[in-house]
């Protein structure tokens, strides 16, 4: 599975700590990230570095379970390309012939970006490569992404989404299918999209609100 980044998953993390620390035989759990920051894994901005410490380490995942992005390497060009041969080694040697994950997490910011396919981002006409860096302008900043093409072949794609500032931006991809936003390219070939939102997040799906 790839994680992602952003504050809605240490939710996630703190529920599946508390309720599954047990239930689940986590050794057979491979976890990857579906974006990072061009940072280094002690950095507290690393989506990696908040992996492993509100979710990886608190349930003893061994080391060869969980695959960081080397953002030691020269670029996010390099970190990328290195962390796509990761990938598609750890495919290859299970006898896959291409890299299909069981389940891929996504958030969704306020712009409607998600993993970090940013509004207006090279990445987002990515066709070929399966990660690829991403330099994000209003950030001033270099991302490291999985692409359409890898997140689009998952299995399962499970979007979570919280609080009242991403309302807006949820009503338009879902009610009205915004196609200028870049979460709405998240279309799984053959595989299943969810959408968990809370009250908040779904304000402006809700028929009845009262409910």
């Amino acid at each position: 599975m790839a994680l992602s980044g952003g504050n809605t998953p240490r939710h996630l993390y703190q529920v599946l700590l508390d309720n599954f620390r047990k239930a689940m035989d986590w050794s057979k759990i491979y976890f990857f990230l579906s974006d990072e920051r061009f940072v280094p894994l002690t950095d507290p901005a690393s989506n990696g570095g908040q992996a492993k410490a509100l979710l990886l380490d608190p349930l003893g995942i061994d080391e060869k379970n969980a695959y960081f992005v080397p953002t030691f390497l020269p670029s996010a060009f390099a970190a990328a390309d290195k962390y796509q041969q990761t990938i598609e080694s750890f495919f290859k040697e299970r006898g896959r012939r291409r890299a299909v994950f069981d389940l891929i997490l996504l958030g969704l910011g306020e712009d409607g970006h998600t993993a970090s396919l940013f509004p207006g981002s090279a990445a987002l006409d990515e066709k070929q490569k399966l990660v690829t860096g991403n330099w994000v302008g209003p950030l001033k900043t270099w991302r490291i992404t999985f692409t359409y093409p890898l997140i689009n072949a998952a299995a399962h794609v499970l979007f979570l989404v919280q609080g009242s500032k991403k309302a807006g931006v949820l009503a338009e991809i879902i009610n009205n299918r915004n196609v200028s936003l870049p979460a709405s390219f998240v279309r799984p070939s053959s595989g299943k999209l969810y959408w968990y939102v809370d009250r908040e997040a779904g304000e402006f799906l809700l028929k009845d609100k009262d409910k």
